[in-house]
C-alpha cells in the first residue's frame, strides 16, 4: 500500500489545506478501497493492533494522544517505513513527511493499528 498510497496522496492532497489528519488518512485509505472511521480515536480502536513499533509496515497508522500518549487519541498519521510518517500537522498545514520521533510525536505516541488483511 505505501508506494500507491503515498504516490496518491504527494500528487492529489500535497498541496491541500483543508484536511486534518483523520480525514487524510482517511482518504489515504478510501484511495485503496478501503473504508475506516473518519475520527483519529475511532481510528485508533479499528482494526488490528500492532503492539511492537519493531513490526510497524508501510501503511500501517500511527496515533498519538495527550498526557504523553496515555490520555486521549488526538493525531493520526500513516506510516511509510524507516521511521518516516505522512500526514496532516491540523487543517491549516501542508500535508508533509515526518519522523515518528520528531518533536512531540515522540512523546505522544499512544499506539498502531493495521487495516490491511
Amino acid at each position: 500500500m505505501k508506494s500507491k498510497a503515498v504516490s496518491w496522496a504527494a500528487l492529489s492532497l500535497g498541496g491541500y489545506n483543508g484536511l486534518d489528519c483523520s480525514g487524510f488518512t482517511m482518504r489515504l485509505y478510501q484511495s485503496q478501497g478501503i473504508s475506516i472511521p473518519r475520527d483519529a480515536d475511532e481510528q485508533a480502536r479499528e482494526g488490528f493492533e500492532v503492539a511492537d513499533r519493531n513490526d510497524l509496515q508501510p501503511g500501517d497508522l500511527l496515533f498519538f494522544a495527550v498526557k504523553m500518549g496515555l490520555g486521549q487519541v488526538h493525531h493520526s498519521a500513516m506510516h511509510i517505513g524507516d521511521g518516516m510518517m505522512i500526514h496532516a500537522p491540523d487543517s491549516r498545514s501542508e500535508i508533509r513527511i515526518d519522523h515518528v520521533d520528531n518533536g512531540v510525536y515522540k512523546d505522544e505516541f499512544w499506539g498502531a493499528r493495521s487495516y490491511a488483511d
